[in-house]
C-alpha cells in the first residue's frame, strides 16, 4: 500500500503584475522554497487588465518564504537577506 502525503498550501502573496510573480517565484525556488503560480496564464489572455496572479507555499516553508517576499518589495536598512540566500544577479543591484 502506498502513502501518500498530503501538503497544506497556503497563500504568500496575490499580485497583479505576471513579471513580479515570476521574479518572485524564481527568488523562492532558487532559494530552495516551492512555488505554485495560480492565474498566471490568465494575465496572458488580458493584457493591460487587472488579473491576479497568486503564490503558494507549502505551510512548512512559509516562515523561510515570507522575509523573502518582503524583502523584494520593501527592503528595509540595516535588514538584509542572510548571507547564503541566493538573489538573481538582476535584482541585487
Amino acid at each position: 500500500m502506498t502513502e501518500v502525503n498530503e501538503v497544506e498550501l497556503v497563500e504568500l502573496a496575490r499580485l497583479s503584475k505576471p513579471g513580479d510573480a515570476g521574479m518572485i517565484q524564481e527568488l523562492l525556488e532558487n532559494n530552495g522554497i516551492d512555488v505554485i503560480v495560480q492565474g498566471q496564464s490568465l494575465n496572458a489572455l488580458w493584457p493591460g487588465g487587472y488579473s491576479e496572479t497568486v503564490l503558494l507555499v507549502k505551510q512548512s516553508d512559509l516562515e523561510r518564504a515570507q522575509p523573502l517576499y518582503d524583502a523584494f518589495f520593501e527592503p528595509q536598512e540595516g535588514d538584509d537577506l542572510p548571507a547564503e540566500t541566493d538573489v538573481p544577479a538582476d535584482l541585487a543591484n
